[in-house]
């Protein structure tokens, strides 16, 4: 049985059960929680390899997109070449001077135009080796991520396994606490447990309900330092309990044991 005795007080042994089970309840409630962010965990390391076979498979778009230009710019390169040759060419046969002076300009434009294209195919190669080394770093980078991925996923999974071990252990030490406790407690605690998102049972301090804020009038903070039976919240119908200091350490009726093997 659990029991904690406080200097001439006898105990409510259902209310240090429902005490307990409170503190099973919680460590149970954040187990679960605990294992239920692990999918999310998995997923932004997912996230970000997907990202980076993303940002890899962009850039070797643009790489090969830059290559094609670079093949096009060339082949226009060539061909200015070949047009401002042959002006140059037929500079020499030109007997008019007029004829003379419109076949230097576009002598002049051909060859402004080839300067153009090879400023042009610059710019282009530019951007194919920027591409070449993103698609570089972000090979890499899915190489990193893929490693952490698996150690993550190891990580987790014994996560898990341990998280699913510690809440199986607790919910056997709930159901030996949960046989000690009458049916009709229990279905209080179960209805407030339902009511107040997982928390039946909270502390009152200073005359103040921790689970509501609210205040607790004088006689009833009386009662429920005595410990003498399970006492409620006039506002949430949280169950009470008080913890007061005494020297050097605790003593109160809401110090609970852990149960024995005898229990």
């Amino acid at each position: 049985m659990l029991r904690t005795v406080q200097k001439g007080v006898p105990v409510n042994d259902q209310l240090q059960l429902l005490i307990a089970l409170q503190k099973v309840d919680t460590t149970i409630l954040a187990a679960i929680r605990q294992v239920e962010v692990l999918p999310a965990r998995l997923g932004n390391h997912e996230s970000a390899f997907r990202n980076a076979e993303s940002e890899c498979s962009r850039a070797e778009r643009v790489l090969a997109d830059s290559a094609e230009k670079k093949r096009g710019k060339e082949r226009e390169i060539s061909e200015a070449k070949d047009r401002s040759a042959k002006l140059k060419a037929r500079t020499s046969e030109i007997k008019k001077s007029t004829e003379y002076q419109a076949n230097l300009a576009e002598v002049e434009r051909a060859e402004a135009g080839v300067s153009n294209l090879e400023a042009a195919l610059a710019l282009i190669l530019a951007d194919a080796e920027t591409a070449r080394q993103t698609v570089a770093a972000q090979k890499a980078r899915i190489e990193q991520e893929q490693s952490a991925l698996v150690i993550v996923r190891q990580e987790i999974a014994a996560e898990a396994a341990s998280k699913n071990d510690e809440i199986k252990r607790l919910k056997s030490e709930r159901k030996k606490i949960v046989q000690q406790l009458e049916s009709e407690v229990n279905n209080q605690y179960m209805n407030l447990m339902r009511m107040h998102r997982g928390v039946a049972v909270t502390e009152a301090k200073d005359a103040v309900c921790q689970g509501c804020n609210l205040h607790i009038p004088p006689q009833l903070y009386v009662e429920i330092k005595s410990g003498y039976a399970i006492e409620t919240c006039p506002e949430c119908r949280r169950i009470l309990y008080h913890i007061r200091l005494e020297g050097n350490g605790l003593s109160a009726v809401s110090v609970v044991s852990e149960p024995t093997a005898a229990d």
